[in-house]
């Protein structure tokens, strides 16, 4: 019977998560020259994390396990031990990026000063 319970709160929560996604928090996804315009030389403070300083020659400091930062094909991609590339959204100063489709998939957040 739990088993079910969960299942059907599990069925009922995911349409509220998808409604939860950027777009219907008021952010804006970035384009490729958004992004980098954004970065540049700008530091990038994570909730709960160290802040990130992305230099316009597209080093990162910072950060021990990343080490620079380009852009491709709309989205940020962040270089260390390996790649991992963003879909960015912004709202205002407020920074949300996703890697994958999956919106809680591999998730950064956080203010850009």
């Amino acid at each position: 019977m739990r088993k079910i319970f969960v299942c059907f709160a599990f069925a009922i929560a995911l349409p509220a998560a998808a409604m939860a996604g950027p777009r219907n928090q008021g952010y804006t996804q970035l384009s490729g020259d958004e992004i980098r315009t954004a970065f540049a030389d700008r530091v990038f403070t994570e909730h709960g994390h160290a802040a990130l300083r992305f230099s316009g020659d597209g080093k990162i400091t910072g950060s021990k396990d990343r080490r620079a930062w380009s852009v491709a094909n709309n989205t940020l991609c962040l270089e260390g031990a390996e790649q991992t590339c963003f879909d960015v959204w912004r709202k205002g100063r407020e920074i949300q990026m996703f890697a994958g489709e999956d919106e809680g998939e591999g998730s950064l957040s956080g203010v850009l000063q």
